[in-house]
């Protein structure tokens, strides 16, 4: 038994002592039942504030909310992630019936369209990536092609070629 989790069949007396009437119990079961849950004591508080609760919860009407949930296997969530999940569900379900566009909303359609727009994106990517480069080699060759460029090479490559005085490149 998870004891956290489990705290109503842990710390109710009619739970464990279903099949008696409290009148007929003995003092010795009691006792022994006390002494076994001394050890948990402070998950006693957190039993009782979780009792109030939930008496609270009833007086404001969700008290078949809280019957489901003791009747299911919730696993890791808590009471408020369920709660937030069936409140925030009936909230949309409300608006979507009281607006019409939201009502007729196709979530597959635009999940489609939101895909063919990232694929759209991706080769419209790609292609500006090939005019750049296109226009970069363009570029590049009519630079090669220029006569002050080939000047400019010239005049570095006998300059590399010297051994004796260089010019500084600062002046070439």
């Amino acid at each position: 038994m998870n004891l956290k989790k489990d705290l109503h069949l842990y710390f109710t007396v009619s739970v464990i002592f279903k099949e008696f009437d409290f009148s007929e119990l003995k003092l010795e079961d009691l006792i022994h039942f006390s002494e076994i849950r001394i050890d948990s004591i402070d998950l006693l508080e957190d039993w009782i504030r979780y009792r109030r609760l939930e008496d609270i919860a009833s007086n404001l009407g969700l008290g078949k909310f809280m019957l489901a949930i003791k009747n299911e296997n919730i696993g890791d969530y808590t009471f408020k992630d369920l709660f937030q999940k069936r409140f925030f569900t009936l909230w949309l379900d409300q608006i979507y019936k009281n607006e019409p566009l939201l009502f007729d909303f196709d979530a597959d359609a635009m999940n489609t369209d939101v895909t063919s727009f990232r694929k759209l994106d991706v080769k419209s990517n790609q292609l500006n990536v090939l005019r750049i480069k296109e226009r970069l080699e363009s570029n590049r060759i009519h630079a090669i092609n220029s006569l002050a460029f080939r000047r400019e090479l010239q005049i570095i490559q006998a300059e590399i070629g010297k051994k004796k005085r260089h010019y500084p490149i600062r002046k070439l």
